[in-house]
């Protein structure tokens, strides 16, 4: 698909995240990864004049138990 110069992608700044994935410590949440990590996807589409977004996640067997969010 060709890049739309009004899109979603015409708006980020670099060092922001559309995605983040935190996981709660005793101390607050802590970021595990953002959507530059290889385990996260971010997928844009086009829908008349909205662009809809789709987050995404990969898990591993070898993942810390406990509680997660994305954000």
């Amino acid at each position: 698909m060709k890049p739309d110069k009004f899109g979603p992608a015409a708006y980020y700044v670099t060092g922001n995240n559309y995605m983040l994935v935190d996981i709660k410590t005793s101390t607050g949440w802590q970021t595990i990864a953002t959507d530059s990590d290889r385990a996260t996807t971010v997928r844009w589409r086009k829908e008349g004049k909205s662009f809809i977004v789709e987050l995404s996640w990969q898990t591993t067997v070898n993942l810390k138990a406990g509680e997660y969010r994305r954000s």
